[in-house]
């Protein structure tokens, strides 16, 4: 037995409304069913996958053709969105932002550390603790500045 309420209410809710749907010769002949989406979707999840998803759901959580159509293309919109700033270089990946850290950590690192064999000799005859700090302090700032510039 079949309920006709329910089965025309699947039917509206899952077939697309604008007529333009394209139909392969099977399936005019089993009953308007479209054809298989382009294979470029991004990130498509196996048939399998889909299956135990969909049929571990109750059926009123599944949601409609039409609602799953909007979210696949607000999806892409995204994605197509992240490209473009991509390509603008005004967002970067976060491997390249961990590349370009560790290069200006080690480029600190570098700095700092000659500073106390490039100035031994200096603090070697230096006798006061003043001029000892501002020859420090000028050699930190002038490391830094170095950093800013690059």
């Amino acid at each position: 037995m079949l309920d006709r309420d329910k089965a025309l209410e699947l039917w509206d809710r899952n077939t697309k409304r604008n007529g333009s749907e394209k139909l392969s010769p099977e399936a005019k002949a089993r009953g308007r069913r479209p054809l298989k989406p382009d294979a470029g979707e991004i990130l498509k999840p196996s048939a399998d996958q889909l299956k135990t998803l969909i049929m571990g759901l109750p059926e009123d959580q599944i949601p409609g053709l039409d609602v799953s159509r909007e979210r696949r293309e607000h999806y892409n919109a995204e994605i197509a969105r992240l490209d473009a700033l991509a390509k603008r270089r005004e967002l970067i990946s976060a491997d390249e932002v961990r590349t370009e850290a560790s290069r200006l950590a080690r480029q600190v690192r570098d700095l700092l550390i000659i500073i106390p064999s490039r100035n031994a000799a200096k603090l070697a005859t230096m006798q006061d603790a003043e001029a000892i700090r501002a020859l420090l302090d000028g050699e930190i700032t002038s490391a830094l500045r170095g950093l800013a510039n690059a």
